[in-house]
C-alpha cells in the first residue's frame, strides 16, 4: 500500500514539528496488530475503531479511503484529501501559515463550480475560476481549467496567452506545455511549437521520466503523424541535457534517441546509441535481452544499407 510508506516518512520528516500521524481501522486490535507486525517500516499508529464511531463521524459525506483528515494545533479539520496529496497543506499547518477560513471559502467556491462545470455554464465556471484565482493564485488545477475552456470556446489567443503566463510561474509543471502544443497545432504555428520543445527540455531536464514518455508520443503519436523532427529535437535533448537519477531512465533515453535515429535514416548512429543501452540494462536480464535483439536490428539495417548502390 502506497500511503503507509508515504504517511511513514512524513512522521519522520515531521515529528520535530509536532506531527502525529494515527491511522484508523476499523477491524478490531488483533486484526490489526497482526497487520502492522508484517510492516517493518510502518513509523506511525493505527487505532482500533471497531464499533465505527470515529469513521462514522468523519466521513459523513465523504467518498473513497484512504482519506487523510489534517487536525490543526487548535482540533479543527484544517484539511480532507488523500493522504498522498497533503504534504504542501501539512507544511503549512505545521508553520502555522495556513488560513483556515480562506481556504473553507475556497472549498465553497470549488463546490459552485463543479456544480456549474456539471451544468456546462462556462460562463458561470469562469466567474467562480477567477474568484479562487484570486484568492490563490498559485491554484494550478483551477488555471488549468480555465485555459480549457478559453480553448472550448475557440478563444485561442486567451488560452495561448494565459498558458504562458502559467509556464512562467510553474516552469517545472509539465501539463502547461501539453497545453500550450495543443493549442498551438490547433493554430498552425510550427515554429512556436519547436521553440516550445526547446523550452521542455531547458526547464524540466530533471524530469526524465516524463521527456521519455514525450518522445514515444512524438514516435507514435495516436493520430499517425509521425513528429520526426519535434521527437528527435527532445530525444537528443533528454539523453545529452537530462539530469538522470537511475539507470532504467537513461537507458530508456538512449533506447529513444536510437530509435530516432534509425527512422531518420542514420543506422550508423542508431547502433553507436543502442550500444549505450547495454551496460545500463545489464542486471535486467529481459531488457538486456530486449536490447541486444533491437541493436542486431539496427546493425542488420545498416548492413544492408551499405549494399545498396
Amino acid at each position: 500500500m502506497p500511503t503507509i510508506p508515504h504517511l511513514s516518512l512524513l512522521q519522520k520528516t515531521f515529528a520535530k514539528k509536532g506531527l502525529v500521524v494515527i491511522g484508523v481501522s476499523t477491524e478490531n486490535a488483533a486484526e490489526i496488530n497482526a497487520f502492522t507486525a508484517k510492516q517493518k517500516d510502518m513509523e506511525y499508529s493505527v487505532a482500533a475503531d471497531d464499533n465505527q464511531k470515529t469513521y462514522t463521524e468523519y466521513m459523513k459525506g465523504q467518498e473513497g479511503i484512504p482519506l487523510a483528515f489534517l487536525i490543526d494545533r487548535d482540533g479543527r479539520i484544517a484539511w480532507i484529501g488523500h493522504p498522498l496529496i497533503m504534504e504542501n497543506v501539512l507544511e503549512q499547518v505545521l508553520e502555522g501559515k495556513y488560513d483556515l477560513n480562506k481556504n473553507i471559502e475556497l472549498s465553497k467556491l470549488m463546490k459552485k463550480l463543479n456544480v456549474e462545470l456539471e451544468q456546462q455554464n462556462v460562463n458561470g465556471a469562469l466567474k467562480i475560476i477567477d474568484k479562487i484565482l484570486a484568492i490563490n493564485p498559485g491554484n494550478i488545477q483551477v488555471a488549468s481549467m480555465k485555459i480549457y475552456i478559453f480553448f472550448k470556446k475557440n478563444e485561442k489567443d486567451k488560452a495561448l496567452a494565459m498558458t504562458e503566463e502559467q509556464i512562467k510561474k510553474h516552469p517545472d509543471v509539465f501539463g502547461f506545455y501539453s497545453m500550450k502544443i495543443r493549442i498551438l497545432k490547433s493554430m498552425n504555428k510550427e515554429q512556436e511549437i519547436s521553440r516550445t520543445y526547446d523550452q521542455i527540455i531547458n526547464n524540466l531536464s530533471d524530469k526524465t521520466e516524463a521527456l521519455n514518455v514525450l518522445v514515444k508520443e512524438l514516435i507514435h503519436p495516436k493520430n499517425g503523424v509521425v513528429q520526426l523532427a519535434n521527437a528527435l529535437k527532445v530525444a537528443e535533448g533528454t539523453y545529452f541535457k537530462g539530469k538522470f537519477t537511475k539507470d532504467i531512465n537513461r537507458a530508456t533515453a538512449a533506447d529513444n534517441l536510437a530509435r530516432c535515429y534509425y527512422l531518420i535514416g542514420r543506422a550508423d548512429k542508431a547502433v553507436e546509441m543502442e550500444l549505450n543501452v547495454i551496460p545500463l540494462v545489464k542486471n535486467d536480464p529481459k531488457k538486456l535481452e530486449q536490447a541486444k535483439i533491437i541493436l542486431d536490428y539496427y546493425k542488420t539495417a545498416l548492413h544492408l544499407g551499405k549494399k545498396i548502390k
